[in-house]
């Protein structure tokens, strides 16, 4: 950063330069008057440089950290209440088919963990546009066999999902999605 009396000669040397380059005055006086309007431009210059920048009031930080802070704790608690009409297995490991399998022909066993909460459940299998495909009859069963009555063309994705019935808040287990190929 230049300081005040850099700035001063520096300008002083541009307007002597100038002047030199300049015809000449017939007097000396002038070259001084400019010379005097050069120095105090310069010098104006220099202080305005040289000012602070303003910088924000405390109360302002303090009214800016205070709207941040309850930004963050409003995001932070935004949980969502889980939908107990929906029940999602935390691992794929303990359906049939597995959540997000490949298969080469269709499935032809569905298996899903028991509920306590259900005496009954149903099987159901929709293509992905979510159209409903199959549906099993009421079953006790934590498992479903497939025979002939579930035809699926390859090279298509599908999703099922099991409802427990007879449950108070008739919650449902899935959607597990798989492939055939």
């Amino acid at each position: 950063m230049m300081q005040h009396s850099d700035l001063e000669s520096a300008a002083e040397e541009r307007l002597r330069e100038a002047l030199d380059d300049a015809a000449p005055h017939p007097s000396t006086t002038h070259d001084e008057t400019i010379l005097r309007a050069a120095r105090a431009k310069a010098q104006a210059t220099a202080q305005d440089i040289a000012k602070p920048r303003r910088s924000l009031s405390m109360p302002a930080l303090g009214i800016a950290a205070t709207f941040i802070l309850a930004i963050a704790v409003a995001w932070l608690l935004r949980i969502e209440t889980p939908d107990d009409s929906y029940v999602r297995s935390g691992t794929s490991a303990n359906v049939i088919p597995a959540d997000g399998v490949r298969l080469k022909e269709a499935p032809s066993r569905f298996a899903w963990p028991a509920s306590s909460e259900a005496e009954r459940y149903r099987l159901s299998v929709y293509n992905d546009a979510a159209d409903l495909l199959w549906a099993s009859p009421p079953t006790t069963e934590s498992e479903w066999l497939v025979g002939d009555e579930l035809r699926l063309p390859a090279n298509a994705r599908y999703f099922w999902v099991v409802d427990l019935l007879d449950s108070a808040q008739r919650p449902t287990i899935g959607p597990f999605w798989f492939t055939l190929e």
